[in-house]
Order: structure tokens, then sequence, then C-alpha cells
């Protein structure tokens, strides 16, 4: 059924996530370890994974079914994805904040996925298997819409923490295909410390045709080395950032420094996403230097999707209030890379 710009289509999606599985782990009713349902909201799509219960102590990962009846979508626009992290909500405003800012500045179709109930896991877990399964779910959503007129290379995949790397095994399923990446403050434990696990769980700049990374807790909760096309370190990418170092004197979303700081990275992308709002960085070998002026003459770049793509790594400075710009440029230079 079509209706204007929008898409219906009744049952395809279960389909095609059991394919190649048997008929015992077909429906919801076999109590699957995942529950999954979806919801729309205007032009959004939501895919909602909850865990159920294991089969007879076995971990087997059961395919979904689509019973929300209807999928609202555009097939004539591109779309995005957003996910979150560890113990996070994709409920929570910077979550929804960034989803509305897409469909209103980029126009685009966007599905925001929704892990609450799996990343509250002990932490190596959710990290090391419950990332994976979210990012199954992903693929198969993903080669769903392919199959339907959508192409990877207008695709953009945006994820926080552990959902960054969510988003960077998924592109690793696609070979690379996917379009953009974008990773906020990558997580680090169990990534790349206490050893590398591989290119396949975590996100790096193979993952994408384009991989940017904002890095703001560098060492601690993110990684210490950004592995994007472009990596973007705000005030050098350590905890505290400016707008965390007194967060119960700002609008900061968590009174703890490192929580606060591994959040930050959401909220300068999510204003980021406002065309006139610009967080320039330098290409600089080191915050040091850049502090210094040594890289002032090297060309800016913009963090967020608005960037000309001049790949490095890059610096800047924010203020501790909003909208964190320490200091405003001129758009005319940039061009949008989107």
């Amino acid at each position: 059924m079509e209706d204007g710009n929008s898409v219906c289509r009744r049952g395809e999606l279960d389909d095609v996530v059991t394919s190649g599985l048997s008929e015992g782990t077909r429906t919801l009713e076999n109590d699957p370890i995942l529950r999954a349902q979806g919801f729309i909201s205007n032009t959004c799509v939501g895919i909602v994974l909850k865990p159920g219960r294991t089969l007879g102590g076995e971990r087997v990962v059961n395919p979904f079914r689509v019973d929300f009846g209807c999928i609202k979508l555009n097939l004539s626009k591109p779309i995005a994805f957003v996910t979150h992290g560890w113990t996070d909500d994709a409920n929570k405003l910077w979550v929804q904040d960034i989803a509305q800012k897409v469909i209103r500045h980029l126009d685009r179709n966007v599905c925001v996925v929704q892990w609450k109930q799996l990343s509250a896991y002990k932490y190596e877990q959710a990290a090391t298997e419950n990332t994976l399964i979210v990012s199954d779910y992903l693929t198969k959503f993903i080669r769903f819409l392919v199959q339907n007129g959508l192409e990877l290379k207008d695709m953009i995949l945006i994820g926080h923490s552990l959902g960054a790397h969510v988003m960077g095994q998924t592109g690793y399923n696609f070979n690379g295909e996917i379009g953009q990446i974008y990773g906020l403050d990558p997580a680090r434990a169990f990534f790349t410390v206490p050893e590398d696990r591989g290119l396949q769980y975590r996100l790096d700049s193979t993952d994408a045709k384009y991989v940017q990374m904002i890095i703001t807790t560098r060492g601690l909760g993110g990684v210490l080395f950004g592995d994007g096309h472009d990596n973007f370190y705000p005030n050098g990418g350590t905890n505290p950032q400016p707008h965390c170092t007194f967060p119960l004197l700002t609008d900061a979303e968590f009174a703890n420094q490192l929580l606060c700081s591994h959040i930050h990275s959401t909220t300068l992308f999510r204003l980021s996403l406002s065309p006139w709002t610009l967080y320039l960085g330098n290409r600089c070998d080191s915050y040091p230097r850049y502090l210094l002026g040594m890289c002032k003459d090297h060309k800016p770049n913009n963090l967020g999707i608005f960037n000309n793509r001049a790949g490095g790594d890059f610096y800047l400075r924010t203020t501790p209030k909003s909208p964190l710009i320490a200091h405003m440029n001129q758009l005319g230079s940039l061009h949008h890379g989107y």
C-alpha cells in the first residue's frame, strides 16, 4: 500500500530475518532469546530489541517477527540509523534530537535502534556478545532495505560508545560499502584493550566509505587513538571536557565528570547537525602543538556531517556553556559532506 511519500509493507521483514534458520526458531512464541517489535514515529522507523529466555540453556539467536504491520518509509530518500551505548536508552534526549535534526536538516528517513535491555548487561557481555547480536539484526534489516531499492552508499550510521562499534560491525558486514559512519567516543574496553580484538569487532576506517570519530574521553571511556578517516579531539579529547568540569553548573546530562565527558561527544554531534553551528578543528599532530598555534595555517575541517573530509586528526576548543563554540566561523569555506 502506498500513500504519498510513505510505503507500507506487511510481513516481508519476517521472511528476510528468518532465512536460513530452522522452522523451530521462527517465531516469538518459541521463547526466543531476543524479542523485537517495531514502532513508527512520523517518518521514523524504530527497531526495539529485547532479551527473552534461553532455550534449554543454549544461546540460540532467533529472528524477530515484525508485528507492527506497516513500515513507513519514503524509498526515494536515503536513511540514517542512530543507536546508543552501554546502559543507555534510545528515548534519551540526545538520540531523539539527532533523529529529528537528521530529518529536518538532511531530509532523510531515520531508524533509531533501541537495545536498552541488552545494553544493561554487565559491560563485558554487552561489549563482547550483545553488540554482535544488535549488529546482526541491523545487518538483516539493511539487507531488506537494499532489496527494496535503498543504496548502501547513501546510508549514514551514527553510534555512541558501544553503539559506535555496533555500527562498525554492521559496516564490516557490508565490506565497507556503507556511505558514512560517525563514531561518537567509541568505547575502548574490550575493543582495543586489554588487547585489540580485530577489525571485525571495532569501528575503523575500513567499515564505510567515510568514517569520522569524535573522541571526548581519550584513553578512558573512549579509544586512545582515532581510527577513522577524520578524527576529532575536542579539547584534546580528554576528560573532563570544559562542559563537564563543573557539570552541576552547566546543562550537562550527568553530574559525574567521566560520564558527562563521554556523552559530550553526542552533544557536539547533535548541535553540529544545525548547519549554522560550526565546530572547526585544525589538522595537527598533537593538542599541545595546536594550543601553541603551530597548526593555525592548516586547512580547517568541521566536526560532524557538514565537513570537507580532509582526512587526519583535528583538534579544537569548546566552551563550558551551550552552544560550546570557542570561535565563530563562516560557513562559506566548508563543503557539505552529505
